[in-house]
């Protein structure tokens, strides 16, 4: 059977200090420890080779060799190459322009911080995406961004809960109404 994996945005991201695009790519884990493991690879590779003594393990060496190719393999099946490109695409349709996506996240209000949790979940492209009132912190522009993005783009399953009634017939094939906690 199929597994799901499901992402539920919270209300507001950690005022940590990484970058808003380091934030949001570390949302994929499997693909930062790869690129770490890569970096770890290439750095013990070259060691070697200014080193003679290591450099004439050569059973050692061919071993990082073997795993540094199937870490590239693994790298190239996540597309880690085309990551950075698409987190900036997302976090520039949420309104971040190129030099916020630069700054430490604890330099943005809530609201902000919010759309940083929003572009993590929209990068990680859950197969149940939960958003709970996602255009609450969103200017107009960036509504017109998401609204477009889920109803054209998102592959997946969306679940959204929201008073926005114009977002909700613009992004849902289903609605469930509930009113008096009854549903409608």
């Amino acid at each position: 059977s199929e597994s799901w994996d499901v992402f539920l945005v919270e209300q507001e991201a950690h005022a940590t200090d990484n970058k808003v695009i380091d934030e949001v790519l570390s949302a994929d884990a499997t693909t930062v420890k790869l690129l770490k493991e890569e970096d770890d690879i290439m750095k013990e590779l070259d060691e070697a080779a200014d080193d003679e003594a290591k450099a004439a393990d050569t059973e050692n060496i061919m071993k990082l060799q073997d795993r540094l190719e199937e870490v590239i393999k693994d790298l190239s099946a996540r597309e880690a190459d085309k990551q950075e490109a698409k987190v900036r695409k997302i976090l520039a349709g949420l309104g971040f322009t190129p030099e916020d996506q630069e700054k430490p996240v604890r330099h943005f209000s809530g609201g902000w911080r919010m759309r940083v949790s929003l572009a993590r979940a929209l990068f990680m492209q859950p197969k149940l995406l939960m958003l709970d009132e996602p255009t609450n912190h969103l200017d107009p522009d960036a509504v017109l961004w998401l609204d477009h993005y889920l109803a054209e783009e998102y592959p997946f399953t969306v679940l959204v809960v929201s008073h926005d009634a114009d977002f909700l017939d613009s992004v849902c094939t289903d609605i469930i109404s509930v009113e008096n906690k009854k549903l409608m």
